[in-house]
């Protein structure tokens, strides 16, 4: 289904049904709502409402002219929540999505918030500090490997059949806003429990920045967990485990 932002953008969202607690789950940076496919399934037979979408300038949700924002990203979210969860909701967000919920949380607050899962996301690029860093950063990610190792056949091809492609070259704002950007702040005020992933091997962020995260927030069920033989990309690349672990929090 379409749904339409408060400035009038129609974002693809997709409502799977279910009469438990809602889970929205939220996509990282050029992807789509169709990488989630490996958790649809099993958050759903676990008696969870799943809702996936795709950001604007993202799959198949409406460009912004004017270009997307973080600001704009997290409002959207905020938009969704409200409109389609009467109670709290648990957000699931891989990489920039991660970045999206803290971003929602500073300007929305965490009332509506059950719980949180972030996956490979640091709160602050301490690798990419000065200018010259952050272009090569952004220069060289459409063409950054993430994933630890080659990923199933079956699912690079289910994967090929529903990812559209991403215009690198106009979202370069959004990335480098990204970088840019502390979040440490929103964590040391961050008081819902909050499950902190990460892979072990990821070529974005040292393993480390994700245990120093998890110290800022204030939640005593808070947990961290690093996966050894992954990447950037756990939920894809150790489902099953990932499935698992998520699944265990937040229940």
């Amino acid at each position: 289904m379409k749904f339409l932002t408060s400035d009038n953008l129609a974002l693809q969202v997709t409502d799977y049904g279910g009469i438990g607690p809602s889970i929205i789950f939220v996509n990282g940076y050029s992807a789509s709502e169709a990488t989630w496919l490996l958790q649809i399934v099993a958050f759903q037979e676990a008696g969870f409402r799943v809702i996936t979408y795709d950001h604007r300038n993202h799959g198949l949700s409406e460009k912004d002219s004017s270009g997307a924002t973080l600001e704009k990203l997290a409002r959207d979210l905020s938009e969704l929540c409200n409109k389609l969860v009467s109670d709290q909701v648990i957000l699931i967000g891989h990489s920039m999505g991660a970045a999206v919920i803290l971003e929602d949380e500073k300007l929305f607050g965490q009332e509506k918030i059950k719980a949180v899962v972030t996956e490979d996301q640091a709160p602050y690029f301490e690798h990419t500090r000065n200018s010259q860093e952050q272009e090569k950063f952004i220069t060289n990610f459409p063409h950054q490997h993430l994933t630890a190792g080659q990923l199933p056949d079956d699912l690079k091809r289910e994967l090929g059949k529903k990812l559209l492609p991403f215009d690198f070259k106009n979202n370069r704002d959004l990335l480098s806003e990204i970088i840019g950007t502390d979040f440490r702040p929103i964590l040391r005020e961050e008081i819902v429990p909050h499950l902190f992933l990460a892979g072990e091997k990821s070529p974005i962020f040292p393993p480390d920045v994700t245990l120093a995260a998890r110290d800022l927030n204030q939640n005593q069920h808070s947990k961290v967990h690093l996966f050894p033989n992954c990447g950037h990309i756990p939920h894809l690349e150790s489902p099953t485990e990932f499935n698992a672990l998520v699944l265990d929090f937040i229940k």
